[in-house]
């Protein structure tokens, strides 16, 4: 990951202030076989930066941090990921219907209050930032 994108990506999880370069949606992963601890991150197609490639296929690649945060507001652990998204040839990104889906699995400590999530577009360096109350 360039170092710029890592700088963006942990001073953005410090921050209380939301990002909405991309409108970011995470909802836990409850499908049948899905791994415990899984979330799935939700981002509009329009939103991202998508690369054709000469099968037809779109490509975009995002990175993500997703932070734990005690009751106390104090980052207690935090994973990095890039990830990548392909569309079917023939797919309209510019229909907002149609949304990249990223599954990302991440263990947050016992004592976690929320989950952030900060999306950042590899290509644009726009960003978006989600909060998941964890369950006690």
């Amino acid at each position: 990951m360039p170092d710029t994108a890592a700088y963006d990506l942990s001073v953005a999880a410090e921050s209380s202030l939301p990002l909405n370069g991309l409108r970011v949606s995470v909802v836990p992963d409850n499908s049948p076989n899905a791994q415990q601890s899984t979330y799935v991150i939700h981002v509009p197609a329009p939103d991202l930066t998508w690369k054709a490639s000469a099968n037809g296929e779109s490509t975009a690649s995002i990175y993500v941090l997703a932070a734990s945060f005690d009751e106390g507001n104090k980052m207690v652990g935090h994973i990095t990921q890039a990830m990548k998204a392909i569309a079917k040839p023939g797919t309209n990104l510019q229909d907002a219907s149609h949304a990249a889906n990223f599954f990302l699995t991440t263990k947050p400590a016992s004592h976690s209050a929320r989950l952030r999530f900060i999306v950042r577009d590899s290509a644009s360096g726009k960003m978006g930032s989600t909060d998941v109350k964890l369950g006690k």
